[in-house]
């Protein structure tokens, strides 16, 4: 706590976005911190002045932005641009570190970052300019805040659902009953309380600076998570957990099927002919590979016609990466926050 208030104060750049916004909802709601949502206009942050949030407008490419946080205990970062990477780093090097050094000398600096910076499925490429520009944008706060002697903190956030965000409108949307296919695995979930819960943890001292990976503690299986939409929707989906081989990924390997893809279009092309000239030579072997054609062919239209599981998860591997440790379970604690902070949105209706 300071002098500046009797409760400590977040600042949340970025309040614009779904998980500012909604993060900055449920500090709202608590008794124990106060928020000051940040976003560079007044237009932006509509939805939370009509319920009542006190915000401030203004931009950290600014070099007079220092009042927007110069009463604040924890400024934290959720601000991040679109564009070219090039306009990427180029914010990172001005807003991003703006908002470090600009921070009060008795603060504490959040930076927002992703689970983007890990591989987690087999299907993701090697290098993305999301993930990286985030990796970039952590080491450069760090150094800064050591060189600054201001504590930072890194919390690279998992897939965040919530009220406001478009990840839980897109599963209820597609919400449906009958088999679902989900990984047998801890998710890497993590709902927008338990980020307000982070920050406002952060603020009364029970977390030490670092970098961490958020997600809810104790992590929620996918099954909870799906069961948890399902009962809001009143829908009886049958679940089917699939085993996962939870390890670290390997580099892709050379697929022989790759090298081989050439010489198979070409044989597709002339299998006319060379079928003619296989059966003129051996047709015993013209034959077999005619009924194990056949064979596979009947087997694919029947599964053509069975509707597939549906699988509303990707996932290959548990998140690493040291976790919070004063965080609640939010399968307990975040029902009656929800409320008031869905309360909150129907009243603005």
């Amino acid at each position: 706590m300071t002098a500046f208030s009797s409760r400590p104060r977040i600042a949340v750049i970025g309040a614009n976005g779904q998980v500012g916004a909604e993060v900055s909802l449920f500090l709202h709601v608590r008794d124990d911190v106060d928020v000051v949502p940040i976003a560079r206009s007044a237009y932006s942050t509509s939805l939370l002045r009509r319920a009542g949030l006190d915000c401030r407008h203004g931009t950290f490419a600014s070099p007079d932005a220092t009042h927007l946080i110069a009463d604040c205990n924890v400024v934290a970062d959720f601000s991040w641009p679109r564009g070219t990477p090039d306009q990427i780093r180029q914010f990172i090097r001005t807003n991003t570190a703006n908002a470090v050094r600009m921070s009060p000398a008795h603060s504490q600096y959040v930076f927002i970052s992703t689970q983007s910076v890990y591989r987690l499925t087999t299907t993701e490429p090697l290098y993305r300019i999301y993930g990286r520009t985030k990796r970039q944008a952590e080491s450069l706060v760090l150094r800064l805040g050591k060189r600054l002697h201001r504590p930072v903190y890194v919390l690279r956030l998992g897939q965040v659902h919530g009220l406001l965000q478009s990840v839980s409108h897109d599963l209820m949307a597609t919400m449906r009953s009958g088999p679902t296919h989900i990984p047998a695995i801890d998710s890497f979930t993590v709902f927008a309380f338990t980020v307000a819960e982070a920050l406002a943890h952060t603020a009364l001292g029970l977390e030490a600076p670092g970098t961490y990976t958020l997600v809810s503690v104790p992590p929620w299986t996918w099954r909870e998570v799906h069961t948890y939409y399902a009962n809001r929707l009143n829908v009886t989906p049958e679940l089917i957990e699939v085993p996962v081989r939870d390890a670290w990924l390997p580099l892709p390997r050379i697929q022989p099927g790759l090298l081989l893809s050439p010489l198979w279009h070409i044989v597709q092309r002339y299998r006319d002919l060379l079928n003619d000239l296989v059966y003129r030579v051996k047709p015993e072997i013209a034959e077999r590979a005619r009924t194990t054609y056949l064979k596979r062919r009947a087997r694919h239209e029947v599964a053509q016609s069975i509707p597939p599981p549906w699988r509303p998860y990707l996932q290959d591997k548990s998140l690493p990466g040291r976790r919070l440790v004063s965080l609640s379970d939010s399968r307990v604690r975040m029902h009656e926050p929800t409320t008031q902070v869905e309360a909150l949105l129907a009243s603005l209706t």
